[in-house]
């Protein structure tokens, strides 16, 4: 009798939102950090389960794209692209979304400041744009309060 996990190997891909929205509050960027440590978390987390886990980081700057890997040093090269991004800009997320069509697995992580970045003909994402996808997972970090930063509890 062969043991497998039913989900092992999935091709993971991340893509964290960088506009000017997540640059809240001024100075400190509170809400960037908090969604680039998520990114970071969920890439790490992946790589533990020996999965290629990927990133795409859109700013105003355009995307910074790490496609998915199974590498050890992947977590640092994320890092390192973490590390060198400034939240900017008004960027559209759908055309680097419909680039990760060959991942199992898709989380985004946004604040869905301006919802028509990310599926701008309808606001909704597209069901069934892609039949390899296993797994979808969104952050939405939702504002910052007396309280502190504030996150949606990811959903399937």
């Amino acid at each position: 009798i062969r043991q497998t996990h039913d989900d092992s190997n999935l091709r993971t891909s991340i893509l964290l939102d960088a506009s000017a929205s997540m640059a809240y509050p001024v100075p400190g960027h509170d809400k960037w950090k908090l969604a680039a440590s998520i990114a970071f978390g969920l890439c790490a987390v992946t790589q533990s389960d020996r999965d290629p886990v990927g990133v795409a980081v859109v700013s105003g700057e355009g995307a910074q794209v790490l496609p998915p890997r199974a590498r050890m040093s992947t977590t640092s090269n994320v890092l390192r692209i973490l590390s060198k991004t400034a939240p900017g800009g008004s960027p559209e997320l759908t055309p680097v979304l419909s680039t990760l069509r060959g991942s199992n697995r898709i989380a985004i992580v946004t604040d869905f400041a301006a919802r028509r970045r990310i599926c701008p003909n309808t606001g909704r994402p597209k069901a069934n744009w892609n039949k390899s996808l296993h797994q979808a997972i969104i952050c939405q970090i939702l504002r910052y309060g007396p309280d502190g930063l504030r996150l949606n509890a990811p959903q399937e």
